[in-house]
């Protein structure tokens, strides 16, 4: 029996970008961009090297930002539509476009019908359409991919090191920040690289502007010249504090309470109550599943089971962390700590100020040893 061709594995978000910007260096410009994802800066660098490709063109370019408050919907649907004005074809860039593509957005039919029909139209352009929620399945998509065009996923890079490899200059955010160094042409060791990219946080915007800084300052020392701006991610706490590694936890809680986490829309969140909540609602789901998954195997289920009927999803990564979290405590534990932990979310509803030292005194009264994760 012949064996089933793998599945071609998926281009990382820069090397996406780097085959957009060799095809742009070839002189190809293609007939549409659609650029997806949580990371802006990626966003940005794809836009304006499309940008500067149509300007060498000469396309007359046309720029729209729904951010803009002067932004009109009608505007950009006449420019999709209507000949250009000024040369042989027009180079559309639409910016933040969600609103748009949003069901409820009466706007919504419009812009992807227009933007369909400027796509399959034989006049010579390019567009190039940008938000964080565009989806690949969408019409919108499929039209950009049949007229030639390109998708590219400008998702956040991984920041964690996988199982199998656990060094931390590894990672998509470490390879970046050192490629940002080398062009930066500032001096700074791969040690020294994931430092700044952990003191920044997973934001590429923030670490260029650091290694900008750095170099500017120069032989200051590249750690005093960066400082620590990094929040923490609620989802790793929680996951440290189910586990009870203690250690990380006070880093974490000190963290994300003095500098907050970022959203996904890229924007930083710090007030108390909504990291609590966010805090809650993570710690909640991983205690819940050590509950249902820990009586799971002292039934006798297998591993695989447990994680089953605790409603784990089936990604490699949650099912690492299940089962390397779930043989910590026994089932009785586990609901000792699900239990405090409905206490705590019980007094932050009747308005008691949960804060870092609420939840460090949580993460001390559930401590255990030696259950550090490699970093």
């Amino acid at each position: 029996m012949a064996q089933a061709s793998k599945k071609p594995r998926a281009p990382s978000p820069l090397e996406a970008i780097a085959a957009l910007k060799a095809e742009l260096a070839a002189g190809r410009l293609p007939r549409a961009v659609l650029l997806k994802g949580e990371e802006h800066w990626l966003r940005d660098e794809s836009a304006k090297a499309c940008a500067q490709a149509a300007a060498a063109r000469g396309l007359e370019s046309c720029r729209h930002d729904t951010r803009d408050p002067d932004f009109r919907p009608q505007h950009l649907f006449d420019e999709l539509l209507a000949p250009p004005m000024f040369a042989a074809a027009r180079a559309i860039f639409v910016r933040e476009a969600g609103p748009l593509l949003k069901k409820e957005d009466p706007d919504e039919a419009a812009f992807a019908r227009c933007a369909i029909a400027h796509l399959e139209s034989e006049k010579e352009g390019f567009l190039l359409v940008e938000a964080e929620g565009l989806r690949v399945d969408s019409r919108l998509a499929k039209a950009v991919l049949a007229c030639g065009g390109l998708v590219l996923d400008c998702r956040k890079l991984y920041d964690s090191p996988p199982p199998w490899k656990p060094d931390p200059r590894e990672t998509e955010l470490a390879q970046w920040t050192m490629a940002r160094a080398r062009h930066h042409a500032l001096k700074a060791s791969a040690e020294e690289c994931v430092w700044i990219a952990a003191a920044c946080g997973n934001d590429l915007g923030a670490i260029d502007a650091a290694l900008l800084r750095a170099k500017a300052r120069g032989p200051e020392g590249l750690k005093a010249a960066v400082g620590w701006s990094s929040g923490a991610s609620p989802f790793v706490l929680a996951e440290d504090c189910a586990r009870g590694d203690a250690k990380a936890c006070l880093a974490g809680i000190e963290a994300l309470f003095r500098h907050g986490f970022r959203g996904s829309d890229g924007e930083r969140e710090v007030d108390r109550h909504a990291l609590s909540a966010v805090l809650f609602g993570a710690l909640r789901g991983k205690l819940r599943q050590a509950c249902a998954g820990s009586s799971a195997l002292e039934r006798g289920a297998s591993p695989t089971v447990a994680a089953e009927s605790a409603g784990v999803p089936p990604n490699p990564r949650a099912r690492e962390e299940f089962e390397a979290r779930v043989r910590l405590r026994t089932a009785a534990a586990w609901r000792a700590q699900l239990e405090d932990l409905a206490k705590l979310e019980r007094r932050s509803r009747s308005g008691a100020e949960i804060d870092a030292a609420e939840w460090t005194a949580f993460a001390l009264r559930h401590r255990r040893e030696g259950v550090a994760r490699p970093r």
